[in-house]
């Protein structure tokens, strides 16, 4: 009987306690791992996509390009560019950067990150 109440207080007390930041710094890195994953399946795609003089993005460029469309993109599509990191790009990426990199606040972004310094 003594064990029961004390576990009964034990789980009382467990169930009063804020897991809140425990939850949070789990969802922060959750976050963070998504966007290295992401950042590391987009570096390429800039990458293989050609200057008007035909030669290719240079990853100096691309990296801060890379930054600013996974900065600009929402949860849902973090996650679609996560994902291709794992499973490789596909047209699908390759638009889905295309139309992140059109939005204007990515835009801008990549505009000051490259004139910058």
């Amino acid at each position: 009987m003594k064990k029961i109440l004390i576990l009964t207080a034990a789980f009382g007390f467990l169930a009063a306690c804020d897991m809140s930041p425990l939850v949070s710094g789990v969802q922060d890195t959750v976050d963070l791992n998504a966007r290295e994953a992401a950042k590391a399946a987009v570096i390429p795609i800039i990458m293989n996509t050609s200057l008007p003089n035909g030669q290719p993005i240079p990853q100096q460029i691309a990296v801060p390009m890379a930054t600013c469309i996974i900065d600009n993109a929402s949860a849902q599509e973090i996650a679609r560019l996560a994902g291709a990191a794992v499973t490789g790009p596909t047209a699908d990426t390759t638009l889905l950067v295309a139309d992140l990199l059109k939005r204007p606040e990515t835009t801008a972004c990549v505009t000051t990150a490259l004139t910058a310094g």
